[in-house]
């Protein structure tokens, strides 16, 4: 092997271990986040459970990239607000928070109004923080657009 490819190799691995840190910490996050036990309903670990590297590093134009996503079949919920609307992208729900009492004219806290937690922004905080000096940094894309 070439040592070329050798360096090639040790990057990719040393970016699969970043990767799994980067998930470590979004499940770390939501761990703190989920804390608190609801009363309206029962948590199925299904968010969590849905956290995964869904592109595993490569090396194109001498930049190394890897990708984290979250099962689509665990990650969309049905909506609180009843039958015949849109379900919910659980993952970003929880991220920014969201406001139905308006619509459903109750106002429990986490349930119809929920202020966000913010995971991805913590997790992504701490994984930059830890690894600014050896180069890796995480972005987060949303729909193609920039997000973090």
């Amino acid at each position: 092997m070439s040592l070329e490819r050798e360096v090639q190799m040790l990057l990719i691995t040393e970016m699969t271990k970043a990767l799994e840190k980067l998930v470590r910490y979004l499940k770390d996050e939501l761990k703190k986040a989920f804390s608190w036990t609801p009363e309206e309903y029962e948590r199925t670990g299904n968010m969590q459970n849905s956290i995964y590297i869904s592109k595993y590093p490569k090396i194109v134009n001498n930049v190394i990239t890897g990708e984290i996503s979250f099962l689509e079949n665990l990650a969309w919920h049905k909506s609180r607000m009843g039958e015949g609307q849109p379900k919910g992208y659980i993952p970003f729900l929880i991220n920014v928070g969201w406001d139905i009492s308006s619509s459903t004219g109750h106002h429990r806290m986490n349930f119809d109004i929920h202020p966000g937690y913010h995971y991805i922004e913590k997790a992504v905080g701490r994984f930059n923080k830890e690894n600014g000096t050896n180069g890796i940094q995480a972005h987060v894309y949303m729909g193609g657009a920039k997000y973090i």
